[in-house]
């Protein structure tokens, strides 16, 4: 049984933070003398690359706030050009409500692309509204320090291993681990019936597979081509989690060309449907963080 507490979840999280975005730092410090050494070395161009950003921003839910972090490159094949450039992103916010968010993102492609590691890692801690789940709470149930109000404490620990077993069609398996707890709930929320149901501490750890085609020309920007994966993670005490359920995600997206390169037309079609003892706080919602692409 894994048992989680909140200062060693908090303390994992800036270590990998640290982690990734030290490379990134000492990349960017060090870009002068990469310069001229690349210079002196007949132009060879530097493998890593960081891109260092501090941003502002504001969401209804976390008012104003300010993001610090860096987007960095590299390629595992420095000689093949032709190779998608893994690549990774660092990001730690804070807000005028007190939310502090953490994330790094990983996109890893190894032995010639035949090969992919992905990471997703998430921290937030953060006020938030819970309305309950269904569409009739959702509509009805009014906004409030007295009826949604809560703290939302949250994290994510989610690799994916996939390996082509033919031509563009990849086959993997899926790591999940996740936690929410609830505290310094408005009355509306601690009555709520899944809230009474499942508790205000609530630990997820599954594993499952995924299945996926990808014939996209870049992954991380596509132009042409499209990507379809169809996944299945189980939870339950095997891993330690506190609930025993399924999730079942279907992902369709295609692009094409209009009148010129570089004009392109997305689209795509999802699903994410749950079995089984599904808590409060992972079932699926009306949209996302990751839903549209400008």
């Amino acid at each position: 049984m894994f048992i989680f507490k909140i200062r060693k979840i908090l303390m994992i999280v800036l270590l990998l933070v640290t982690a990734a975005a030290l490379p990134g730092f000492l990349a960017f410090a060090d870009e002068a003398s990469d310069a001229k050494a690349s210079d002196a070395d007949g132009g060879k161009k530097r493998n890593f690359r960081a891109s260092p950003f501090i941003v502002p921003g504001y969401t209804p839910e976390m008012g104003f706030l300010l993001a610090a972090g860096g987007l960095f490159s590299f390629s595992t094949d420095p000689d093949n050009e032709s190779l998608n450039r893994s690549n990774f992103n660092v990001m730690v916010g804070y807000s005028t409500t007190g939310s502090i968010t953490a994330n790094s993102l990983w996109k890893t492609y190894w032995l010639e692309d035949r090969l992919r590691v992905n990471l997703d890692l998430w921290f937030k801690d953060m006020p938030d509204n819970y309305w309950g789940v269904g569409y009739e709470n959702g509509r009805y149930t009014q906004e409030g320090d007295q009826t949604t109000a809560y703290q939302r404490l949250w994290w994510q620990i989610n690799p994916q291993f996939l390996y082509e077993v033919y031509n563009d069609l990849f086959l993997g398996m899926n790591l999940d681990f996740n936690q929410t707890v609830f505290s310094d709930m408005s009355p509306g929320v601690e009555s709520d019936p899944q809230v009474q149901e499942f508790g205000t501490r609530n630990y997820n750890g599954g594993a499952g597979i995924i299945l996926l085609h990808d014939s996209r020309d870049m992954p991380e920007n596509a132009y042409t081509g499209w990507y379809l994966s169809g996944s299945a993670t189980f939870y339950g005490s095997y891993l330690g989690s506190n609930n025993a359920y399924q999730i079942f995600e279907a992902d369709y997206r295609q692009y094409k060309q209009i009148v010129r390169p570089g004009s392109t037309l997305a689209w795509q079609l999802y699903s994410r449907i749950g079995t089984g003892s599904v808590p409060y706080a992972e079932v699926t919602q009306m949209g996302n963080p990751w839903d549209l692409r400008g």
